[in-house]
């Protein structure tokens, strides 16, 4: 993506880039896409400053639209895509203070989003959300312009918030997971000029 309100598609030679297709937003790129297969099919997920999650199919020509969804701000989180119970999903942040989880419908006639829940995080969710599984559990973790860092258990019907972290400012890294010794850490940064890291306890699933 770029400021110049373009997504674009670039096929990489031996002598370098060629460019296959370019797709134009509304406002500026700065969420970085995600790409993922479905179907037998490859497809992009991207936010734009003009407060729209696209939906594209990737072909050898270039791009197909597929469906758009529209928040109430700016997306500058870029999205996390991933898998539960054999269907696709995907979570991104928005300027309006919420996190989006929607469902990617790949078969039959109304292909594209379906809504499925929504977090209020209590400031611009500039900080990208980051996916793993725990005790064969779903979460996400994202930071907050307000300073606080969620975790959230995914479900069919949407977010429940399990936990939440406050540090001394604003949130817009976005936050990195690991494991360790049978741990589950998350490490992130805050401009309280503080890098914090914490540990996900075993019965947050509980």
């Amino acid at each position: 993506g770029s400021w110049d309100k373009k997504v674009y598609l670039l096929r990489v030679m031996e002598k370098g880039f060629e460019e296959v297709d370019e797709f134009e937003t509304e406002d500026w790129v700065d969420s970085s896409p995600a790409v993922f297969e479905m179907n037998n099919k490859v497809y992009i997920a991207v936010g734009s400053d003009d407060g729209k999650l696209y939906l594209l199919r990737v072909g050898e020509k270039g791009f197909e639209k597929v469906d758009e969804f529209e928040t109430g701000y700016w997306i500058s989180s870029s999205p996390a895509v991933f898998e539960m119970d054999g269907k696709v999903y995907i979570s991104v942040g928005s300027g309006d203070n919420c996190l989006y989880l929607l469902r990617v419908k790949g078969r039959g006639f109304k292909k594209g989003f379906k809504r499925v829940g929504e977090f209020k995080i209590g400031g611009n969710a500039g900080s990208s959300p980051v996916v793993f599984e725990m005790n064969n559990k779903v979460y996400i973790s994202v930071g907050s312009e307000k300073g606080k860092l969620y975790l959230l258990r995914v479900g069919k019907k949407g977010f429940e918030k399990v936990g939440e972290f406050e540090t001394g400012s604003c949130i817009r890294s976005s936050p990195a997971v690991f494991e360790m010794n049978d741990k589950v850490y998350i490490c992130v940064g805050s401009r309280d000029k503080k890098l914090y890291l914490l540990r996900v306890r075993d019965d947050a699933s509980s």
